[in-house]
């Protein structure tokens, strides 16, 4: 239960593995924005800087993409160093044990195979409202998702085709979605008031009732402070939230067996990934406040919202595009990591050992990414 892999195995095998070597620094960088960027971009912001932080939510997404940051640090000198289909799953075989690694690889498979089926059934409804199709069939609530069902049959065999044209497909959507986002940014730019930005820290006030011990920093919860919202402590608040508006990195990891030069490729696409949507993110932020009064945002389609106060709603159907695009991405690059991971835990041997095998043609995972789509 306890015995590892050494690390010289892991790097000869990924020498010797027949799955392909196609992906560049830039691709690698389209995969991690594919992944973290999905439909938070049109939401968070506004719900944070509603409910916690007010205009000085843009610094909150600076903390998050500081914090995330040293996680991606990490993952680029494992990955660069140890470049492997199994990532976490892998690091864990070569330093803890088999019986962690067991238990890191079924918590990724499920972290992944979960979000692929949840944002399927989301992109299905995206799709239904934008272009007015039957909830009974593509709706949160359809028996039988049959929209959720078709992407993800496309995107199964564009993931079994190759390495190659899964990245091709993700940048383009990964296009879609960037010039969504700049020409959000840049039209509402146009629409900026200063006085919404003052105070930029809005001065704390205390939550209603007191607030939970679970809506408050840790620093106010443990030393018995007073919970409130905005304010230093509401920022940080924020901070903690949007965090999770960049995870999605780790994903790239996966992917160190198909890299040509994975020292120098890994670094750029985790760090590279991370900039872009920090860049986003905080700009997003920044106008959505600079728009609408932090106290007016909408908190069901803060956009949306914003756009159709100062008499612009046909952006709310370019965001209906830049979400069904964003959420192809997630699911297509989703679908990949879990590939890779069955692959290399198949091979280890725990799992069985067919899916452990590339398709002799096309060099990918065939099996465990049908096996995830299922």
């Amino acid at each position: 239960m306890m015995r590892t892999i050494p690390v010289e195995h892991v790097l000869e095998r990924g020498r010797s593995e027949n799955l392909k070597r196609m992906l560049r620094g830039r691709d690698l960088v389209g995969f991690g924005v594919g992944i973290i960027i999905g439909t938070g971009i049109f939401t968070l912001a506004g719900v944070e800087a509603k409910e916690h932080a007010g205009p000085a939510v843009a610094l909150s997404f600076v903390i998050g993409a500081v914090v995330a940051a040293l996680a991606a640090l990490c993952y680029a000198e494992l990955a660069s160093s140890v470049p492997t289909a199994g990532s976490a799953y892998t690091y864990a075989f070569a330093t803890l044990g088999e019986l962690f690694a067991w238990i890191i690889g079924w918590d990724l498979l499920l972290e992944f195979g979960l979000g692929l089926a949840v944002v399927s059934r989301s992109w299905s409804s995206y799709l239904a409202n934008l272009f007015g199709l039957p909830q009974v069939l593509f709706g949160e609530t359809a028996p039988v998702n049959i929209g959720a069902v078709l992407i993800i049959g496309v995107l199964t065999v564009v993931a079994i085709l190759g390495i190659r044209e899964s990245s091709r497909l993700t940048n383009v959507l990964v296009a879609v979605k960037l010039a969504v986002c700049v020409l959000i940014i840049g039209v509402g730019v146009f629409f900026i008031d200063a006085a919404n930005l003052t105070p930029f820290i809005p001065p704390a006030v205390p939550l209603p009732e007191g607030g939970s011990v679970l809506e408050q920093p840790v620093v106010e919860g443990v030393f018995g402070l007073e919970a409130t919202a905005y304010g230093v402590g509401g920022m940080l608040t924020a901070a903690a939230v949007v965090f999770f508006a960049y995870t999605g990195f780790e994903a790239l990891a996966n992917l160190g067996e198909e890299t040509r030069r994975p020292e120098r490729d890994m670094t750029i696409g985790l760090l590279g990934a991370l900039s872009v949507c920090a860049v986003l993110y905080i700009a997003v932020s920044f106008v959505l406040t600079a728009m609408v009064p932090y106290d007016q945002i909408d908190t069901g389609a803060p956009l949306a919202g914003a756009f159709n106060a100062v008499g612009l709603p046909w952006v709310g159907a370019l965001i209906s595009i830049g979400a069904v695009t964003g959420l192809t991405s997630v699911m297509m690059v989703e679908l990949v990591t879990i590939g890779r991971i069955g692959f290399a835990m198949g091979r280890d041997g725990l799992l069985p050992a067919p899916i452990g095998t590339a398709h002799p043609r096309f060099g990918t995972p065939h099996r465990m990414t049908i096996i995830g789509a299922s």
